[in-house]
């Protein structure tokens, strides 16, 4: 089961120092045997509308709005972001993904653990990979990620990429002792919420089942419906 990988990653790798564990949005590209992330402006754009419009006069949301460019070495190992606030270099290190696909929803779903420590800035020669404009929304331990991307180079013949993930904010959850089930249980709840959105006018939405993807099985799992904001 699907829920059963997340408090598996979860419980795994959420003590991890510098972990980056999130749940992208996206679909599972047989054709280019990978996980698109790229949602595209035609369900971006109203999901971007639905959070501005839901959090705007709410006390128990904060949002911030960043503008990032991000550079490379010539290894493609290392990354250097800049934005308005702040830049940082660092080694992302993936450590495990695992992939969903949901039958009656516009959306497959990726949930993965890395690694992004911190190095020190002693590349001489930047390369350009993108800009990036991200809007982020957080309640609780949970931070809404809704990112517009421009590449220097095309990735999957486009150079303009729309991406939504939701990441754990991990020190957050630890400090406050949130069990692994509670974080588990309430992600699953806002996956459901997202992928019945309808969000492209006269697209029937109806969650189906959730096949949990693997090259040796696949798994069947059924389905409740929650609230976004119930955890």
């Amino acid at each position: 089961m699907f829920k059963n990988e997340l408090i598996r990653i979860i419980q795994k790798y959420r003590y991890v120092p510098h972990v980056e564990i999130e749940l992208r949005f996206g679909w599972n590209n047989q054709c280019l045997t990978k996980f698109d992330t790229n949602i595209q402006e035609r369900y971006f754009t109203p999901l971007l509308k639905i959070f501005q419009q839901s959090f705007a006069h709410s006390n128990t949301f904060s949002h911030q709005y960043s503008n990032a460019t991000v550079f490379t070495d010539s290894t493609k190992r290392i990354r250097h972001i800049q934005d308005t606030r702040s830049s940082k270099t660092h080694i992302k290190k993936n450590l495990e993904v695992v992939d969903a696909s949901l039958e009656g929803t516009p959306f497959d779903v990726r949930i993965s653990a890395s690694v992004e420590q911190p190095i020190s800035d002693s590349c001489t020669q930047w390369i350009k990979i993108r800009t990036r404009t991200r809007n982020t929304y957080r309640y609780k331990m949970w931070n809404y990620d809704l990112s517009e991307s421009v590449y220097t180079e095309p990735v999957n013949d486009t150079t303009h990429t729309y991406e939504f993930e939701i990441e754990l904010e991990c020190e957050f959850a630890n400090s406050n002792k949130f069990s692994t089930i509670y974080l588990a249980e309430s992600l699953w709840m806002k996956i459901q919420d997202v992928v019945t959105m309808s969000l492209v006018d006269d697209e029937i939405i109806h969650l189906k089942k959730c096949n949990l993807i693997s090259k040796n099985k696949q798994h069947t799992i059924n389905h409740g419906n929650h609230s976004l904001q119930e955890l």
